[in-house]
């Protein structure tokens, strides 16, 4: 039988089109409001209301901001991965990403850790924007 897969970023918008071919670029592009500076992970408007934010590339660099470490696969294709993590990651920029932590043991994550950005290739092709320590060398 085979394994089920895993679910797909949806490419419903522009925004989800553009991010996501940055991603497969190596890029870690967040959008930038034209007239307050504010960053966020990709949105339409700005809270200041103005439309159309400008697309920016971001360090790669952050800290954890929080955390949980799930012991039970809430979908099937993640069952052989269990126990894994879910982080919320906090940009230089500012801006929060919901990613995993990885190159390191479950039990060393902490909250406020510095991390940066590595592409990890999954079997199926998809590239995805994941987290390891700062200090490390895992290239994902």
């Amino acid at each position: 039988m085979e394994s089920p897969s895993k679910p797909q970023p949806l490419l419903a918008t522009e925004g989800d089109r553009v991010y996501w071919s940055g991603v497969r670029e190596h890029r870690l592009l967040v959008t930038r409001c034209r007239n307050c500076g504010h960053t966020s992970h990709p949105r339409v408007a700005c809270a200041c209301a103005v439309p159309a934010p400008e697309w920016v590339e971001a360090s790669g660099l952050g800290s954890v901001y929080t955390f949980i470490v799930y012991h039970r696969a809430y979908h099937p294709a993640f069952a052989a991965e269990t126990p894994y993590n879910v982080a919320w990651v906090q940009l230089e920029e500012g801006p929060l990403l919901m990613t995993n932590i990885i190159g390191c043991e479950l039990a060393d994550i902490r909250i406020g850790m510095p991390v940066r950005v590595v592409y990890d290739e999954e079997a199926n092709g998809m590239i995805l924007p994941r987290f390891a320590p700062a200090g490390s060398q895992s290239s994902g």
